[in-house]
């Protein structure tokens, strides 16, 4: 039996088995435009979790990854503005914002760092799509870090762009959102 067991270790190469990150730095910024100005809500709080295959500091595979936000960890620094867009992202009935992969599209290794193509189910205010997400990936001595940005309309998602000043104010429906995550190993 000592031998099979190491013939099976010698094989199997070390690292090939999934191991899970836990989400460490969240910079998420929702930019979009109003005929007024342009206005960004700003999130550093968020939770999630990455399975990853990773060997000789390589990423070869990327099995499971859920990403979750509080929709009231949006600042924009004018509490106005964040209680309009809190109200338009039905924030009581839907209060977090999720991302949970589906399927990994294509991973590309460049010079350091390698571009991610995935798509998974976008939750806002309670509506779930299935988006496409280009995100750029750097292995770090201690995890993984995503950085990438996406365009949504939010009407899409049945939110209807906010207004103020009894309508003066008037935001565009297109926002993108621009995130940089690290992930780490809960040992780490």
């Amino acid at each position: 039996m000592k031998t099979l067991t190491f013939i099976f270790l010698v094989i199997i190469p070390w690292g090939a088995i999934a191991q899970k990150y836990t989400l460490q730095v969240t910079d998420v910024d929702i930019n979009g435009t109003s005929n007024l100005h342009d206005w960004t809500m700003t999130s550093n709080s968020a939770q999630g979790e990455v399975g990853l295959v990773i060997q000789n500091f390589k990423l070869v595979e990327i099995e499971q990854l859920h990403f979750k936000i509080a929709v009231k960890s949006l600042k924009s620094g004018k509490k106005t503005m964040d209680n309009i867009c809190y109200d338009a992202l039905k924030e009581e009935q839907s209060p977090i914002i999720s991302f949970q992969l589906s399927e990994i599209l294509s991973i590309e290794n460049g010079t350091g760092e390698y571009t991610i193509k995935a798509s998974g189910w976008l939750n806002i205010a309670g509506v779930v799509r299935l988006e496409t997400i280009t995100a750029t990936g750097s292995i770090k001595s201690s995890g993984i870090e995503f950085t990438g940005t996406h365009q949504i309309k939010m009407t899409t998602y049945k939110v209807e762009p906010p207004t103020a000043l009894f309508g003066t104010l008037k935001t565009g429906d297109k926002i993108e959102v621009v995130f940089r995550t690290t992930f780490s190993k809960p040992d780490a």
